[in-house]
């Protein structure tokens, strides 16, 4: 009884180990068993998170070259996909990327500091368009929205009172349809949508991938929201890879990280770690949680029948020790044999 669900719990994590999934605790595969759906970030999670600026539209002084170059100095380190794309933009035109000063990341929103003495800022478009006046205002609207039309993603550079907004095409994992697919039909659980971006980008993936329910334009906190109000519904595990997912990983009843591209935050806050990028790996770590409470109910089973069956009677009298002692220790191999089956692929 003491070594039935130790050694069950065991044999899974080293079997996950093997396949390149972490778990901080064997008590996670029972909360990954017992969850009723899955939520889903967007990018860097369902898609390759290597964005690619498609378009930059600048209006007034603002040239082209200048926007860039601002956009990249701020961007300059960044880990999210957004700036990692931009840097790559720049490098590409051969656009000097100076080092910003009084720098200031604003969680979910963007970021600002001074670039050559140019104070500027670069981030989510509804965060900068009060900064801007009313007919600027009007052209960024209809520029955005045509944008959205086509389910891209956009930020938007401001520097002194000048606009300039960048667009971005991501592509989708090449298994996210397959996994997506898999949980619905083999596991029946439902799949919602979780992202930062607007709601016709993410309108797009769940045409494509066929998911139940998307949540959009979310910041850190509306993540944490639907994530905990999720949770409270027979369970929900939460798949995430960027610094604001970290809070929804957290609070999950199980959070999974992507492992390769994740954010040290998101990686923190996880119960569990996907080292590489294949996402059918989730739809691998759910069947080994449902196996894995098959066997430790088996081995329960096992060792209190075990238990019933020769230290009661043996106690009694009506078994002679020495077969009592061999059925019970039997009982203990066939518990420790029946968890090693969790070694396996």
């Amino acid at each position: 009884l003491i070594i039935a669900l130790p050694t069950a719990y065991l044999s899974a994590i080293s079997s996950s180990a093997k396949k390149g999934i972490l778990l901080k605790g064997g008590a996670i595969l029972d909360a990954i068993a017992s969850s009723k759906s899955i939520a889903f970030d967007k990018t860097g999670t369902l898609t390759t998170g290597e964005l690619e600026v498609v378009s930059l539209n600048t209006w007034g002084n603002l040239s082209r070259e200048k926007a860039l170059e601002i956009a990249a100095s701020l961007e300059r380190g960044a880990k999210h996909p957004i700036g990692e794309a931009i840097i790559r933009a720049s490098v590409k035109e051969n656009v000097e990327i100076s080092q910003p000063e009084e720098i200031r990341l604003v969680p979910g929103y963007g970021v600002e500091g001074k670039v050559k003495g140019m104070q500027g800022f670069i981030g989510h478009y509804e965060w900068l368009l009060p900064k801007l006046d009313r007919s600027k205002q009007k052209q960024l609207k209809e520029v955005v929205a045509r944008e959205k039309r086509e389910g891209r993603s956009i930020a938007l550079l401001e520097v002194g009172g000048e606009m300039a907004l960048f667009t971005f095409e991501d592509r989708l994992r090449p298994a996210a349809k397959t996994l997506i697919q898999e949980l619905h039909d083999n596991l029946g659980l439902k799949t919602y949508l979780l992202t930062g971006d607007h709601m016709e980008s993410g309108k797009k993936v769940q045409e494509k991938l066929g998911i139940h329910k998307v949540y959009a334009n979310l910041r850190p906190e509306d993540k944490l929201y639907h994530v905990s109000r999720l949770s409270e519904d027979g369970g929900l595990m939460m798949v995430g890879d960027g610094i604001n997912d970290a809070p929804a990983l957290a609070r999950a009843t199980v959070g999974i990280a992507m492992g390769k591209i994740g954010s040290g935050a998101a990686l923190d806050a996880a119960d569990a770690v996907l080292l590489k990028e294949d996402l059918l790996d989730i739809n691998w770590l759910i069947l080994k949680g449902q196996k894995t409470r098959t066997i430790v109910r088996q081995n329960l089973t096992i060792a209190l029948s075990s238990i019933a069956i020769a230290a009661i009677p043996a106690l009694l009298g009506f078994v002679p020790l020495w077969l009592a002692v061999v059925m019970h220790e039997g009982g203990t191999c066939l518990v420790g044999l029946n968890a090693l089956r969790l070694l396996k692929k």
